[in-house]
C-alpha cells in the first residue's frame, strides 16, 4: 500500500482479511488517502479511524495528520493484538 503512496489510516484486525492458506490482505480503504508525489502526510485534519490502533500524536493537536508512520504504528498494535 505504501509503495503506491496511499497511507490507509484505518488498519486494525477487523482490516486483514486472512484467506486458508495464509496470506493475508489489507482491506477497508474507506479513509485512505493517496498521497501527492512528495507528501509525507494526508491533508485533510479531521482524523478518521478507530482510536485503540492510532498513534499517540494523532491525538496530541488539531492539525494531526495520518503518515506512513501512523500506519506503521497501527500495524504494530496489529501484531500485538494477534
Amino acid at each position: 500500500v505504501h509503495s503506491n503512496r496511499v497511507v490507509h489510516g484505518d488498519i486494525k484486525g477487523g482490516n486483514v482479511l486472512v484467506a486458508d492458506d495464509g496470506t493475508a490482505r489489507v482491506c477497508d480503504f474507506g479513509v485512505s488517502v493517496m498521497l501527492e508525489e512528495h507528501s509525507t502526510s494526508t491533508q485533510q485534519s479531521s482524523i478518521k479511524g478507530t482510536c485503540r490502533w492510532m498513534a499517540p500524536e494523532l491525538f496530541d493537536d488539531d492539525d494531526a495528520r495520518h503518515t506512513f508512520q501512523s500506519d506503521l504504528w497501527a500495524f504494530g498494535c496489529l501484531i500485538l493484538e494477534v
